[in-house]
C-alpha cells in the first residue's frame, strides 16, 4: 500500500477518470483526492462514482483553475493530517497513465524526500505542432532564466514531499502558471530532483483544458515578472 497520496484536479472530465481511480484503488494507493474544479452538473454522476469506490471527492463551486485545484488537494492533505510521505499530482484527461501514476508512487516510496517529475517525448513528428511549440518554448526559457535542465516544464505528473507543501501552498497562481511557479520553487528547494519517462498520449479524443500556444507564453510572460 503506498503512503502517497494522488490528487486529481478534473473540469468536465471524461468517463475513463472513474476506470483511472479504479486502477490507482487496485494498485495500491490508499487515498486518491479528485478536486471538482466548477465542472458540469452533467459530470457529476462521474464524481459520485469515484466517491462510491472510495475516493474523496471536494469541489470548487466555480471554476478557478489547475493552480487552485491542486492547492485545495494539498491543503486537504495538511488539514486532515494524513499520513502521506508525499503527494502526487494527475490530470483527468486521460494524459497520465495509472502505469505511470503506480511507477511514480514507488520512486518516492524508495526515496520520500525527492521531487519526481513525469517526462513525455516532446517529439516533432509525434505531437500536434502547437504542442511542440508551446513545450519547446518553455522549456528553453525556464533554462534560460534558471539554469535548470527539465525536459518536460509543462507535465502535469509530478510527485513532491510532504514537507515542501507548505512553501507550495504559499505561491500565488490559480491557473496553469502555478505549476511554473511550483516548478520554480522546486528547482529551488535543493531536494532531489528525478525525471522519469512516461508515456506521451495526445490522442484526438483527449479534451485538454491546456491551451499550448497562448497558455504557454501567458507562462514564458511570468518568467520576465
Amino acid at each position: 500500500m503506498f503512503k502517497t497520496t494522488v490528487i486529481i484536479s478534473a473540469l468536465n472530465p471524461p468517463k475513463s477518470l472513474i476506470d483511472l481511480v479504479k486502477s490507482l484503488k487496485t494498485g495500491g494507493f490508499k487515498k486518491i483526492i479528485t478536486v471538482n474544479d466548477g465542472s458540469s452538473k452533467e459530470s457529476q454522476e462521474i464524481f459520485d462514482a469515484i466517491a462510491g469506490l472510495g475516493g474523496t471527492v471536494l469541489k470548487h463551486p466555480i471554476n478557478r483553475g489547475q493552480g487552485a485545484a491542486i492547492k485545495t488537494g494539498m491543503a486537504y492533505v495538511l488539514q486532515n493530517h494524513l499520513e502521506a510521505t508525499g503527494v502526487i499530482m494527475a490530470d483527468a484527461d486521460g494524459q497520465h497513465t495509472a502505469k505511470d501514476i503506480i511507477k511514480i508512487a514507488k520512486l518516492q516510496q524508495e526515496d520520500p524526500e525527492a521531487i519526481i517529475l513525469g517526462v513525455r517525448q516532446i517529439n516533432f513528428f509525434k505531437i500536434p505542432i502547437r504542442n511542440f511549440i508551446g513545450n519547446f518554448a518553455a522549456k528553453i526559457f525556464f533554462r534560460l532564466l534558471t539554469g535548470k535542465n527539465i525536459a518536460d516544464t509543462q507535465c502535469g505528473l509530478r510527485a513532491v514531499p510532504t514537507s515542501l507543501i507548505p512553501n507550495l501552498l504559499s505561491l500565488n497562481g490559480q491557473k496553469y502558471e502555478y505549476m511554473t511557479q511550483m516548478l520554480l520553487q522546486l528547482t529551488k528547494s535543493g531536494a532531489t530532483i528525478i525525471q522519469v519517462p512516461i508515456e506521451t498520449i495526445y490522442a484526438l479524443h483527449i479534451h485538454s483544458h491546456f491551451r499550448p500556444v497562448r497558455d504557454s507564453f501567458s507562462i514564458i510572460r511570468m518568467f520576465f515578472k
